[in-house]
């Protein structure tokens, strides 16, 4: 049971560990989910700002480019050198993004120059062969065109073209008005969005009619070699294709051309390097150009990481003191386990081993027949007569002398039980030295003034010469030691002999119980004759006879009724029968002579006893004056305090007392001054 308790005790805590590890687990859930939410957040709110500003300011710009057409191209000015580069260094001045100006004819050739280019140097614009496509596509575009960057050596800066075509009144194109934003690392048309360093912006034109991506900005481009390398190559367009199947998968888009409306839209992919980001894009449709914001995804796992240490250490702390709480509940009910094992193992009143506690060592003691041992088994000598004439208290004392008598005698290793009542147990693994035992035993009791001898009777069964059985061996001690007793000796060890009386008053006892109540039980009575011969009585004497075993002795079956509890049943029958007999008789004769019946002791102090007396002789109509009950001296004076007052009371009935076997005990004249008795039989 104790083991179960622990183990409910211990299955609460793995409850307690489930739901806070569960509990956990959601909390480690709704953390990755809030940083995952917060960083996706804020990287589709920098897509927005970017495309807002990039939107922004290519619009400033254009609405720039077409002022500076008017003024060069409509108003002539663009023939007076001097002039037109006076008036575009004006324009550069207050044009923070752009590093120069230039206004060329439909073929390339330069017109006119802000005053930081020499056109004598480059002369026509074409000649490089991406700057020729971005000049055939622009001269196609009523819109400003953004050109693929390219480093401008004049300047020695990295610079984002735009162009736009200037048209007359029939819209043929007459001239195109050309400037390079700064395209640097530090000063660039995508501002000075803070990114913290975890964020990557890329600008990407969107060549629809070759089907590529270009990069127009990416801020990894720090040097001249990287950025050289970043805008020559056309971007994968792998990655294109899996952000657009993302975006129909997640239904952010119902068709690919949805996703050219201008609105953000938020992926997650695997990089052609097998890293993991999630981005957020926007699209320009004016300009055919793409803002584009990145993030791996090991920055919410770093950040999800550091904001979740904190709970790991307190989920750590709070299965701990979980843990120490439990283990502390856990010796709490061990400790007062052992209080109860140790209170119900243990006798309260000698501090010996309880009969509880050796039937747990049954198993132990019963192992290995090869390791013999010894069961004494101790019954007290008129204990039960001190323990009620004297008070409990002193009984108490005379145990715990006992108990102290039998420590002196035993080993180290023996087993010393009180069995209950005023009997003790010894298992003893060594020799046992029965002469100190039996006469310390036999030694004064002593309580105040009072000293009482008692003496003792010692049964001894040997494991495992008398039985390989532990529990087989403590019935045959018993059974040596209720053998000691009968034959009034205090030692007695265990023979077979005794074993096979036992069975057979077990026997008697099954088939005497069945008989009461039957014909197998009658009566026969011996006449008591006169000196004159007259009858005067006749004694009821019962007697048995049982189909199996055949006619028992009165010796045999009495002392077994007594023994067993069936005594007072028995009795009954015999008094109801020989009264109901013997006045049937009485009434078929017209003659009326004595009666006489044995009873036990065990009848006579039964408190039921005088009642069913009485009515029974009310019941049979005796005549009481012609009935005399017998009882034994020695069980009458071993009641004595509570047969006298019964005899009496018998006596007051009419009823005769006789007492028989005098002389056999311990009776004196003056104890039968005291008794009420009518007769004396030998």
């Amino acid at each position: 049971m104790m083991k179960q308790k622990l183990q409910n005790i211990w299955y609460l805590f793995y409850l307690f560990v489930f739901f806070i590890i569960v509990t956990f687990l959601y909390i480690v859930y709704d953390t990755y989910d809030g940083i995952y939410k917060e960083e996706t957040a804020v990287t589709r709110s920098y897509a927005k700002i970017l495309r807002n500003q990039v939107e922004g300011t290519l619009k400033q710009d254009e609405v720039l480019l077409d002022i500076l057409s008017e003024e060069l191209v409509f108003l002539g000015n663009y023939k007076d050198k001097k002039n037109s580069q006076r008036f575009l260094r004006v324009a550069l001045q207050n044009s923070h993004d752009i590093i120069g100006f230039g206004l060329t004819d439909t073929h390339g050739n330069l017109l006119a120059t802000s005053a930081n280019i020499d056109p004598n140097k480059y002369p026509n614009i074409i000649t490089n062969e991406i700057v020729k496509q971005s000049f055939e596509q622009t001269l196609q575009s009523d819109a400003m065109v953004v050109g693929r960057p390219y480093f401008f050596k004049p300047l020695q800066k990295w610079v984002l073209p735009i162009r736009k075509t200037i048209r007359n009144n029939q819209g043929v194109p007459v001239a195109v008005m050309t400037a390079g934003i700064i395209n640097e690392y530090e000063h660039n048309i995508m501002g000075k969005l803070p990114l913290n360093g975890n964020r990557h912006v890329t600008l990407l034109s969107d060549d629809r009619k070759t089907k590529k991506l270009y990069r127009m900005f990416h801020d990894a481009a720090t040097t001249q070699k990287l950025a050289k390398k970043l805008y020559a190559e056309a971007v994968n367009t792998k990655i294109y294709t899996d952000v657009i199947e993302q975006l129909l998968r997640s239904k952010q888009i119902q068709n690919k051309k949805e996703v050219y409306n201008g609105n953000v839209y938020c992926y997650t992919i695997q990089t052609p390097l097998n890293k993991k980001v999630y981005g957020a894009t926007a699209y320009l449709p004016r300009y055919k150009l793409w803002v584009v914001v990145i993030q791996p995804t090991d920055v919410v796992w770093y950040k999800f990481l550091e904001k979740i240490s904190y709970h790991v250490l307190f989920l750590f702390i709070v299965l701990f003191v979980l843990y120490r709480i439990f283990l502390m509940v856990e010796r709490k009910e061990i400790e007062k386990n052992q209080q109860v094992m140790d209170r119900l193992y243990h006798d309260n009143l000698t501090g010996l081993y309880s009969r509880e506690y050796l039937a747990t060592q049954e198993h132990l003691l019963q192992k290995d027949k090869y390791h013999p041992f010894q069961v004494v088994m101790i019954d007290l000598e008129n204990f039960k007569s001190v323990n009620e004439r004297f008070g409990h208290k002193v009984g108490d004392v005379i145990l715990q002398q006992t108990a102290k008598r039998l420590e002196a005698c035993c080993n180290n290793d023996d087993i010393l039980v009180r069995q209950g009542a005023d009997e003790f147990i010894i298992v003893s693994f060594s020799h046992v030295d029965f002469n100190l035992l039996q006469q310390t035993l036999m030694q004064p009791y002593t309580y105040q003034e009072l000293e009482f001898r008692l003496g003792a009777g010692i049964g001894v069964a040997k494991f495992p010469d008398d039985s390989e059985s532990f529990s087989e061996v403590l019935s045959m001690a018993d059974i040596a030691m209720h053998e000691a007793k009968k034959q009034k000796i205090t030692l007695q060890y265990f023979n077979i002999t005794m074993l096979e009386a036992v069975r057979e008053k077990t026997l008697l006892e099954q088939h005497l119980r069945k008989a009461l109540g039957t014909d197998e039980i009658f009566m026969v009575y011996q006449p008591q004759i006169s000196c004159d011969g007259v009858l005067h009585g006749v004694e009821a004497l019962v007697r048995w006879n049982n189909p199996e075993l055949g006619f028992v002795t009165p010796d045999r079956f009495i002392p077994v009724a007594e023994e067993r509890g069936l005594i007072i049943s028995l009795g009954k029958q015999i008094m109801q029968m020989a009264m109901q007999e013997i006045q049937a008789l009485f009434e078929d004769t017209g003659k009326q002579f004595h009666l006489s019946i044995n009873l036990s002791v065990v009848q006579l102090v039964d408190e039921e006893f005088f009642s069913y007396f009485t009515n029974l002789l009310h019941k049979t109509g005796f005549n009481t004056k012609f009935l005399t009950l017998e009882i034994t001296e020695s069980l009458a004076i071993e009641e004595f305090d509570y047969v006298i007052p019964l005899l009496e009371k018998i006596r007051n009935l009419g009823v005769g007392i006789s007492l028989d076997d005098f002389g056999t005990g311990y009776s004196s004249l003056s104890v039968l001054n005291q008794l009420p008795i009518t007769e004396l039989k030998r």
